[in-house]
């Protein structure tokens, strides 16, 4: 009878062997959880940071666009209202000066918004 018994597995360690690959499964399916959340996290982050300096930059450009139309157009023609258009814009909407304050808070630290601060002070 005791050979019988020696065939086999034991019932006993097939549980801790099954328990243990259960537990081994666990841990690396929360650790892939883990990591899908931070990744989504970070995707989210870039997106809403490129969305953020899409919108600024059109911003950005299209004040220049507007500011340099109407020096032309002033220096064209002579006519005071495109110089006050140029003033107000400058003065009082400031759409280039927000657009520049938005990129900054995002992308300060970057190559990029350091040449484009450079290149908006000198134009």
């Amino acid at each position: 009878m005791k050979e019988a018994r020696r065939k086999g597995i034991s019932i006993k360690k097939l549980n801790y062997i099954m328990g243990a690959l259960g537990l081994v499964v666990a841990i690396a399916l929360l650790f892939v959880s883990y990591r899908a959340f931070t990744l989504y996290d970070d995707v989210q982050k870039s997106s809403d940071n490129y969305f953020i300096g899409e919108k600024s930059a059109n911003e950005l450009q299209a004040s220049s666009d507007y500011l340099t139309e109407q020096v032309r157009s002033f220096a064209g023609t002579g006519v005071l209202l495109h110089l006050e258009n140029y003033f107000e814009e400058t003065e009082v909407v400031q759409r280039r000066e927000n657009a520049l304050r938005e990129l900054a808070e995002h992308f300060k630290d970057s190559k990029a918004y350091e040449s484009l601060e450079n290149a908006m002070n000198e134009s």
